[in-house]
């Protein structure tokens, strides 16, 4: 009896032995398929990893660019600012010249107005080359200096003669205008 009972104790353990085995056998497949299951998420992290790295550098560039182009808006801006500026400068340098214009017409017609009689009577002979009223011809510094000269002559004459010569001077001076006028 004792042997039976051992018989059965050895086939109880046989059969204890052959289902643990079963399940180790078991167990080890699950193992081996959950580490290759590791290893194909491992793979996917890796590559999820790497396009988020791609992303991120795409990204930075991204804002790279946008910063650079921020930076041209700016720049743009205030040359804008500046050409606007300058536009409205412009415009009251207009303005100021048009008004220059205005009072030089003004004045011209007042000198016509004033002094018209002989412009109208002498103008057929203005722009004629070599003509009395050719100033591009004249050496109008030369002139210049012959006026000062004379204005220095008569100064330094008015000193030694009298002021009433001098009166009686000017008076045969304007009759002799108005006498060269009229003639």
């Amino acid at each position: 009896m004792q042997l039976d009972t051992q018989q059965a104790e050895l086939d109880t353990l046989t059969s204890d032995m052959d289902t643990l085995r079963g399940t180790i056998e078991t167990s080890t497949q699950s193992l081996n398929d959950a580490i290759t299951t590791l290893s194909e998420k491992q793979s996917d992290v890796d590559e999820l990893l790497s396009n988020l790295q791609t992303k991120r550098s795409r990204l930075t560039e991204y804002n790279n660019r946008i910063h650079s182009l921020h930076q041209k808006e700016q720049q743009l801006i205030k040359e804008r600012r500046e050409i606007e500026l300058q536009l409205e400068k412009n415009k009251h340098s207009i303005v100021d010249l048009q008004n220059i214009v205005k009072e030089s017409a003004r004045r011209r017609q007042l000198i016509i107005d004033k002094h018209g009689r002989w412009i109208e009577e002498e103008k057929e002979k203005f722009g004629i080359p070599g003509g009395q009223y050719d100033f591009a011809s004249m050496n109008i510094t030369k002139m210049q200096k012959d006026a000062k000269d004379d204005k220095e002559k008569v100064t330094k004459m008015s000193k030694h003669v009298d002021e009433r010569a001098m009166t009686l001077l000017e008076q045969k001076r304007a009759m002799y205008k108005q006498v060269s006028i009229i003639l």
